[in-house]
């Protein structure tokens, strides 16, 4: 199961508008036919190639060479990056890919009607990706890190420590992520923000844990043993431990940063009181199925014909809130319905007045996470907390200065999270209560 294909749409700023959504059609077709490899489904993948294939022998051989590269090289993660190629061919979708323990670099050739005529294994120096950008505000000399492991010796997650050099440290952030199986940079097509924010906030004396979020390391259990304490929880724990028992880092002040669809746990944590400092990106406390639906609608409102799409997708979320005995093992984005059941645990609410919470609440201008229908919402949970909240219509959802509204321009131009972002977090850890 991996995140929405939209985190992969590849988009080159010189591109016309025209060539961006070709593009995205493109991609959204080999994230699919990936998906269905990934999960043993040939018969799905089948269905986005040529009809001058013979299905039978097309299965086969999908089935056939899938299998050896996963005995190789372990099984399928995510996109790492695409890049469109025209030629006398036609069009090509050339796609680095991770598996568990490697790179892989493929060509998909489509024919005029967007299905896939060949596809190949390619070096994969033939896919040139952006060199990673510094921002400014990054000094690497102020900073270091550790990697290490959560989850123990049989399931083991990476993550990484960002220690600042300095002699007093006081605070310490976790990184929690958005929907869907995430790497700990967070990264979002060509862009990794959880690094620009952990390395820029390490260059100002405060430390940082980013971590690969379980589903993207391992294949999710199966039923109702899918859920946010599987996928979430247990990483965030032992996130914990790891800082506690750290020599520079256990007697530091330690916050939670949630993002997009981890906010939905705000008020379960809260009460928790493991922690006493929350920031929140682009925060919503509606059920995720129904931001999920917007984003998704989001997506598809320049493609051509997608009513009955987004109608069916309405209809099934629907049934979702009005039928509880429907399917547990129905997708919703990839996702089991009985994960989406399982947050009913998590629904947000009201945090009393002794919880003592500080809350930090950042939102950018293009958090399509987010419409109006929050606003009462976050405030009627955090009524009783201290809430600092900042702004900024002129960064779009990954805290970039970009063009607002314009996601697949966005995601896939080079970019670092803004200076102003990193400053007010950095003051706010300081003086919290201000």
């Amino acid at each position: 199961m991996k995140a929405l294909f939209l985190f992969f749409i590849l988009n080159l700023s010189h591109l016309s508008c025209q060539e961006q959504q070709n593009k995205g059609q493109f991609s959204k077709v080999v994230f699919r036919v990936l998906e269905s490899f990934s999960n043993d489904d040939f018969q799905t993948a089948s269905k986005y190639f040529s009809s001058r294939f013979n299905k039978k022998h097309l299965i086969q051989s999908l089935q056939q060479t899938w299998a050896l590269q996963e005995l190789k090289y372990g099984p399928y993660q995510e996109i790492i990056f695409s890049d469109l190629e025209h030629s006398t061919k036609g069009v090509s979708l050339k796609t680095l890919i991770q598996m568990k323990r490697s790179k892989l670099a493929l060509k998909f050739t489509f024919t005029a009607s967007k299905t896939i005529r060949a596809y190949q294994f390619i070096n994969q120096d033939q896919i040139q990706i952006p060199k990673y950008k510094t921002p400014p505000y990054v000094k690497p000399k102020k900073f270091y890190s550790e990697l290490l492991e959560l989850g123990g010796t049989i399931s083991p997650i990476q993550a990484k420590m960002y220690l600042p050099k300095s002699s007093s440290i006081k605070n310490t952030l976790i990184f929690l992520h958005d929907f869907g199986p995430r790497d700990m940079y967070h990264r979002d097509g060509v862009n990794s923000y959880y690094r620009d924010m952990a390395e820029g906030l390490a260059s100002n004396s405060i430390a940082s844990v980013l971590y690969d979020k379980r589903s993207f390391s391992y294949k999710a259990p199966k039923n109702s043993a899918f859920n946010p304490g599987w996928e979430i929880l247990r990483d965030l724990y032992g996130v914990i431990f790891k800082i506690k028992s750290h020599p520079k880092l256990q007697n530091t002040k330690v916050t939670v940063i949630l993002n997009g669809f981890s906010t939905y746990l705000t008020s379960y944590l809260a009460n928790q009181k493991v922690f006493d400092q929350f920031i929140l990106l682009n925060p919503s406390f509606r059920h995720p199925l129904k931001t999920l639906f917007e984003k998704e609608e989001f997506f598809l409102a320049n493609k051509s014909n997608s009513e009955s799409e987004l109608l069916k997708l309405h209809n099934n979320i629907q049934q979702f809130f009005e039928n509880e005995n429907l399917d547990y093992d129905k997708l919703f984005f990839n996702y089991p319905v009985s994960y989406f059941r399982s947050l009913e645990k998590y629904s947000p609410k009201q945090i009393p007045k002794q919880t003592q919470a500080n809350f930090l609440l950042l939102s950018a201008g293009e958090a399509y996470s987010q419409n109006p229908s929050d606003i009462p919402l976050i405030h009627d949970v955090l009524k009783k907390q201290k809430v600092t909240e900042h702004k900024f219509p002129e960064l779009n959802h990954i805290f970039h200065v970009g063009k607002v509204l314009q996601t697949n321009e966005n995601i896939h131009t080079q970019g670092i999270v803004s200076a102003r972002v990193i400053l007010i977090i950095k003051d706010w850890l300081e003086n919290p209560t201000q």
